[in-house]
This record gives C-alpha cells, structure tokens and sequence, in this order.
C-alpha cells in the first residue's frame, strides 16, 4: 500500500499544475475512480513543517512518505534513514532498490565418468559433487551474500565464499571411490532430480538408437542478497552427470552407481527395464560382487564375480558381431588415490555360451602377472561393453 499511497498523493499534488486530463478516467489500483476535490479524509498523508519535525525512522515509520513544506520536497523512511525522494531526471529515487544481478553455471568434474561424482552422505543417501562458476553484482549497493539452495525451498543451504569465483579453495571432497576432489560443491541426490521419458532417439548418426530411455535432470538454485534485504534467484538445470549435452538413459546403463543412488520412480524403472506391461526391451542385469577370498600380493586372486540375469532379450543389445567379439569385460583396480591398473585378460566366462549367456550365468575377476592387484586397491572398476551400447556399462565395487 506504501507505493500507492505515495503514487496517489504525488496525483494529487500534480493535478493542478496539469492543464487537461482529457476524457480518461484515473483509478486506483483497486479500480476506484479518484473524483477531482474528493476528501482526503481517509488518505494515509504525511506532512511536517520541516525536515526537523520528521519522526523517527525505524520500523514503524519504514515506507512513509512525508511532504517537508520547508524544503518543498518528499523525504521516504529508508532501510538506512530519512533520504529526498527524487521523483524524475538521470538522478530519480523513485525506484528504491535493485536486486543483485547474478549468472551461474555448472560444470563437468571427472571427464564424463559417473561413479567419480559420487559422494557417501554416511546417511544411507549419495550426493554428487561439481564444479561451479557464479557471478553477483549490485548496481545500486552490495552484495551481502551469494549461496547455493539445494532444495529450492529459497534457503541458501551452501555458502558461496565469494562474489565471484569457479572453485571454492577451502573444499576437499572425500568421493564414495576413495578419491579426494578439491574445490568442488556437493548437492544431494534426493532432492531436485527429474526424470523423462523418452523413445526412438537418435544421439547422433554413429550411435544406436535408444528404444526407451530416460532423461535425468539435477536442478538447485542460486541466490544472492543485496544489504537493501532484496534477493534474486536463478535456476541451474543440467543433466545428472553436469555435462554438457543430455543423453538418454537406457535399461542396461541404470543399473550403473551413479543412477541406482537415485530415487528412480518405479514406474518409470519399470518402464525402462521391461518390466510388467511395458513394451521396452528387458535390460540384462550385471551383479557384481567382491570375491571372498583376500587379495594378496601375488597373481592368480579371485577379485569378484559377475552374475548374469534378465537375459531374455539379450539379443536386443548385442546384435553386432562385427569386432570379432560379442561382448567383452575389462577390469581395473583401483588404489585410494583413483589411480588404475589394468589387469589384463582379467575376465573369465562360465556357462553354456558366451554369446549367448543365460540367467545364472557368471563371470571370474582374476588379476595376473600382467596387472596384479593388492591390498592397496579399494574398489573394482568393470567396463561391460556390448554392441548396442554407446558407452560400456561401468560399474565400481569395494574389493578386499
């Protein structure tokens, strides 16, 4: 109501010096008509004979306008005081305060690699780590505060440690495979993550087409705050892995760690992997798990075993026998520094067929001369790569 009150009596005041007011009816912002020489009984006015007469100001006078006859000028109660209210030319106050203008964008972390984004909240939950550039500037005061808002429940959940920045210098990120990430922000994955479906797209003319996939989207805002109390926000909205392109998520790469720490509809799990009603390919499962037996020093130790299941449309992902090979595992450990070591001709196939594999069928991790794995390795890292697929499915498992 202050704007208006200050609109109307800057109305009144004027409507003498104006020669005509034509045919057009003036209103309020309510749709009243304003009538010529109506009282101003119930008008909220101010006005003192000096500037000196002005009541304090603080929070029960904030907003009001007052008429100094003195000074024949309007004075506003201000957030920082009693200031002239300019009402036109290059030097006009009408408009109070601007809020801070502010750009941000996110950017990839580990080359495109999924599981190197993930963070263990030790909460039974997993967030994923990124880089982010962010700018904020105040044309008509300051910045007093620039900050990420995880839920977007308009909180600043993180804070900013600058203005402007890419990094934040004092962050060391432990990754869920035992890497340490520094400068990088987390946002959890529970929170502002959508999902899409799609069908029959086409990545790009060398790609398989994706029957049924899924476009996963991570959303946050950023905010910044100016010392007038006003604020803008602005959305990030990038693809889960904070890439630069979105590329659909198929039945087979879901069961990578990066998506199994989402909380994926099962409806639309379902729907990407076969199940039930839906008319999409089954994807083939790859269970991999942490052999018993200890890893030592020397060569010939069983490191894991993959269990095949789901296989009824094996067919569908690999059709393409044209490398020589159906379909092929490589096996890298991995130290606590995300260092690799490959291990060569690590994998192993038991059942009837390998081109053909049925459910309960597995494959033996071994490591050898060629690349020994010991106690200094932490995690198994597996790339599955089959015909169909535009990337190998990648899978990551603590060893021991």
């Amino acid at each position: 109501m202050r704007k208006e009150h200050v609109f109307m009596l800057l109305l009144v005041i004027l409507l003498p010096m104006s020669g005509c007011l034509g045919n057009a009816d003036v209103e309020t912002s309510e749709g009243d008509d304003v009538v010529i020489g109506e009282s101003l009984d119930d008008w909220p006015t101010y006005y003192v004979p000096a500037a000196s007469d002005l009541p304090t100001c603080d929070s029960s006078t904030l907003g009001r306008l007052y008429y100094v006859e003195a000074d024949t000028d309007f004075q506003a109660c201000m957030s920082t005081g009693w200031e002239v209210v300019d009402i036109g030319g290059s030097n006009s106050n009408i408009i109070l305060n601007q809020p801070p203008v502010v750009s941000a964008r996110v950017w990839s972390t580990s080359g495109g690699e999924a599981y190197g984004y993930l963070v263990d909240d030790g909460d039974g939950t997993m967030s994923i780590a990124f880089m982010m550039d962010w700018f904020a500037y105040d044309v008509d005061g300051t910045v007093t505060s620039v900050g990420i808002d995880q839920d977007m429940d308009g909180v600043v959940d993180i804070t900013l440690p600058s203005n402007s920045g890419a990094i934040d210098s004092q962050s060391s990120i432990q990754l869920a495979n035992g890497e340490t990430l520094n400068g990088a922000f987390v946002a959890p994955l529970e929170v502002g993550t959508s999902f899409s479906r799609i069908t029959d797209f086409m990545v790009s003319e060398e790609s398989p087409m994706v029957e049924c996939g899924l476009i996963i989207q991570k959303s946050f805002f950023v905010i910044a705050s100016d010392d007038s109390g006003a604020s803008t926000t602005i959305p990030i909205v990038a693809p889960l892995t904070l890439g630069e392109a979105y590329y659909p998520v198929d039945g087979l790469e879901i069961q990578e760690e990066l998506y199994q720490a989402l909380s994926v509809p099962q409806t639309d799990m379902d729907w990407l992997t076969g199940q039930g009603s839906s008319t999409c390919p089954t994807g083939v499962t790859f269970t991999a798990v942490d052999h018993p037996d200890s890893i030592t020093s020397q060569g010939g130790d069983n490191i894991a075993t993959i269990t095949i299941s789901n296989t009824v449309d094996w067919s569908h992902w690999n059709d393409d026998t044209d490398w020589g090979e159906n379909w092929y595992v490589s096996a890298y450990c991995l130290d606590s520094n995300g260092e690799r070591t490959f291990i060569e001709e690590s994998a192993t196939f038991n059942g009837q067929d390998e081109d053909s594999p049925q459910d309960g069928d597995t494959i033996s991790i071994v490591d050898n001369s060629w690349g020994n794995c010991d106690s200094t390795h932490s995690h198994l890292e597996l790339f599955i790569r089959i015909s169909n697929q535009r990337e190998p499915i990648n899978l990551v498992i603590p060893i021991s």
